[in-house]
């Protein structure tokens, strides 16, 4: 999780993510969703979808979370381990 979350905010897309107030309104919805998905397949567009609106409706739990309220693949409530992200930025 740490390094999906270097990827979303630190370099270039975080300088994008920077603007996006210039290019589109605040959302009304999270901005995002995260959720454990095992190795049988690639994840469809509507299961993001469906776990974005329960998201949306229930708040983060394990089924859909976000990186504010991580879930482990257990379904424990976590924390992002901030020394990994400290290596992460470093390396970037």
């Amino acid at each position: 999780m740490e390094s999906l979350f270097a990827f979303t905010y630190f370099d270039l897309h975080a300088t994008a993510l920077q603007r996006g107030p210039e290019w589109f309104q605040k959302p009304q919805w999270p901005p995002l969703v995260l959720w454990w998905h095992d190795d049988t397949g690639y994840p469809q567009w509507k299961d993001g979808v469906y776990r974005h609106k329960h998201l949306h409706e229930n708040g983060p739990g394990p089924f859909a979370f976000t990186f504010k309220s991580p879930f482990d693949p257990q379904g424990k409530a976590s924390k992002l381990d901030k020394a990994q992200l400290q290596k992460l930025r470093n390396t970037h």
